[in-house]
């Protein structure tokens, strides 16, 4: 195990190895590490902090010296992690603490930063504590960071039985995990892929039939010169069963709204509004009591977020259920959102047929 000493020694040979301000973020997440480990593995607080001081140590180097790492040292990687570089800093890292600090080299260790980024199947403990340590340490300012350090520490998991400490983290990641798509999914794809991918299957859902054709708009206005991609889209739907939906998305909204959808029949409408529902009719808006309501966490315009489409997955493995949307079903959205772009391109009606 790691003495003091080992650990004082590792902490000034990095002072001097990385900028200042990439140091102030390590020992933020070394402090952390060790206010969770006291929590959750006590035993484990030497191995912690120095995973910790070492979770970061390639993260400075550019994308072509990431790939050069990668090759010195005979990591395969595939297209997937080229086109997540922020990840790769995780894969170089554990590889060069086995290199370059051998002495540091415990399996546990170079497990917890490896994985420090996107996390894993059946994470350690020491896994969990880097990657939420790494999250949420008091120099993090990004809301999303800010928002998840308060919901893990205003929970008191200090004062939870350990079942529901160790629940209470795994819920945590699974937020984090979430959170961590929606802000990759905002760096690669414009408001289209991001907004339609869940709602496009809604809408087939309640119209009952496969789209037909669309007729559709993107704008790149609100965010022009922010972001290369569209951040409003208008699409005009038409089901084979001669149903209609239009549908609109737009990250212009500052406010936290939640998504809402409209149903509009001969004799009422039905609004769907985030977790809530409403029958208007006649001038008249009734709210509906919905059963089995599923708890909104965190913004409200990310409705339910991953964690229970995930845990839906889980559950038709384990109990041989069909899947609810199936891959051949998740295909049709894709088609869908290629029409969309297809359209605003061509200015024409596209027919998916």
């Amino acid at each position: 195990m790691f003495d003091e000493k080992m650990i004082d020694s590792l902490r000034e040979r990095l002072a001097g190895e990385i900028s200042e301000f990439r140091f102030r973020h390590t020992l933020g997440v070394e402090k952390e590490a060790v206010r969770l480990g006291e929590i959750y593995a006590p035993d484990k607080i030497p191995l912690l902090r120095a995973a910790a001081l070492l979770h970061d140590i390639t993260k400075e180097n550019s994308f072509e010296k990431q790939l050069q790492l990668c090759s010195d040292l005979g990591i395969m990687i595939g297209d997937s992690e080229k086109k997540s570089p922020k990840t790769l800093h995780a894969i170089t890292g554990a590889a060069v603490i086995e290199r370059d600090f051998p002495e540091f080299a415990d399996p546990e260790l170079v497990s917890a930063v490896r994985w420090h980024t996107t996390g894993k199947e059946n994470m350690s403990i020491c896994d969990k504590i880097i990657y939420l340590a790494d999250y949420i340490e008091e120099g993090r300012a990004f809301e999303d960071c800010v928002w998840l350090r308060r919901y893990f520490w205003d929970g008191k998991p200090q004062e939870m039985a350990r079942p529901d400490r160790l629940d209470h983290l795994s819920r945590t990641l699974v937020i984090s995990f979430d959170m961590t798509i929606r802000a990759l999914e905002k760096e690669g794809g414009g408001v289209t892929v991001n907004q339609s991918i869940h709602a496009q299957d809604l809408m087939r859902y309640f119209a009952g039939s496969d789209a037909e054709s669309v007729t559709a708009h993107i704008f790149n206005d609100h965010l022009k010169g922010v972001i290369e991609v569209e951040d409003t889209v208008h699409a005009l739907f038409t089901y084979e069963n001669k149903v209609t939906a239009l549908f609109n998305a737009t990250t212009a909204y500052s406010e936290n709204l939640p998504v809402m959808i409209d149903i509009i029949c001969k004799r009422a409408t039905l609004r769907i509004e985030g977790d809530k529902a409403y029958i208007i009719a006649l001038g008249k808006i009734k709210q509906l009591h919905l059963k089995n309501k599923l708890e909104i966490i965190g913004k409200s315009y990310w409705g339910n977020g991953h964690s229970p489409l995930i845990k839906d997955f889980y559950d038709c493995i384990e109990k041989g259920m069909p899947f609810p949307l199936d891959a051949f079903e998740g295909g049709k959205a894709v088609e869908e959102f290629l029409a969309i772009y297809k359209s605003s391109e061509t200015g024409e009606k596209i027919y998916l047929k």
